[in-house]
C-alpha cells in the first residue's frame, strides 16, 4: 500500500532488490539443472508459471520462458502491477494478475505451434526430394548390391532394436519468446478480464 508510509519505505528499500536476486537465483538454479538432466540425456521438469504471494493480497502469476527461466524484466512486471493496483485501475476483489493472461499465452502457443507444424512439414518435403534423387542414384547401382540391401533391410527388420523408455512423459512445447502485454485480471467471483498493458486499459 503506497499510503502506508511504513509499507512504501519498505518496499522502496528492500523489496525491488530482494525480488531481482530471488529471481535471479531460482531462474539460474532451475536452467541449470535441467541443463544437466539434458547431458544425461533425461527430460527437462518443466515450471510453467512463476507464483508471487504478497500476504493478503493478490497473486501474481508469470508465465516462465521455453526454458523455464523467470523473465529478465519480471520485477519490473510486479512494480506495474502494484502501481496499478495502488491506482485502482485493475477493479476490486483481484485474486490473481497473470502475466500473460491465460487466452493470451494459449494463442501465442497455438501460433507457434501452427509454425512448427508448418517446418516440419517443409522440412519433410526436402527431405522427400531428397530421398527420389538417392532413389535414382541407387537404381543405377548393380543388381548384386540391390539384393545385399535387401537382405539388409529383411535382417535388420526381422531384430527391431530395444528402445529405452524415458523416465516420464512430457509434451514437447515450442520455443518462443512469449508476449506479455496481456494480462489476465482473475477476480474472486471467478471472471476474467484481459488488461491491455501498453493500453493501461482493459481490452
Amino acid at each position: 500500500d503506497k499510503s502506508d508510509e511504513a509499507a512504501q519505505q519498505l518496499w522502496e528499500g528492500v523489496m525491488p532488490k530482494w525480488l531481482h536476486n530471488m529471481f535471479s537465483k531460482v531462474s539460474n538454479t532451475i536452467t541449470a539443472a535441467n541443463n544437466v538432466r539434458a547431458e544425461n540425456g533425461q527430460p527437462a521438469f518443466p515450471y510453467h508459471w512463476l507464483e508471487l504471494e504478497f500476504g493478503d493480497n493478490a497473486l501474481i502469476a508469470v508465465k516462465t520462458g521455453s526454458d523455464s527461466s523467470f523473465p529478465a524484466d519480471g520485477v519490473d512486471m510486479v512494480e506495474r502491477v502494484r502501481d496499478l493496483m495502488n491506482a485502482g485501475a485493475l477493479g476490486q476483489d483481484i485474486a490473481c494478475v497473470r502475466i500473460p493472461s491465460r487466452a493470451s499465452y494459449e494463442a501465442q502457443l497455438a501460433a507457434a505451434e501452427q509454425a512448427q507444424a508448418e517446418a516440419v512439414v517443409a522440412a519433410e518435403q526436402g527431405d522427400s526430394a531428397g530421398q527420389v534423387a538417392e532413389q535414382a542414384e541407387l537404381a543405377s547401382d548393380t543388381v548384386e548390391q540391390a539384393v545385399d540391401a535387401a537382405d539388409a533391410a529383411a535382417e535388420a527388420q526381422a531384430e527391431p532394436a530395444d528402445v529405452a523408455e524415458p523416465a516420464f512423459a512430457m509434451p514437447e512445447l515450442p520455443a518462443f519468446d512469449v508476449d506479455y502485454g496481456t494480462w489476465g485480471i482473475e477476480y474472486v467471483d471467478g471472471t476474467v478480464r484481459e488488461f491491455d498493458v501498453a493500453a493501461g486499459a482493459f481490452s
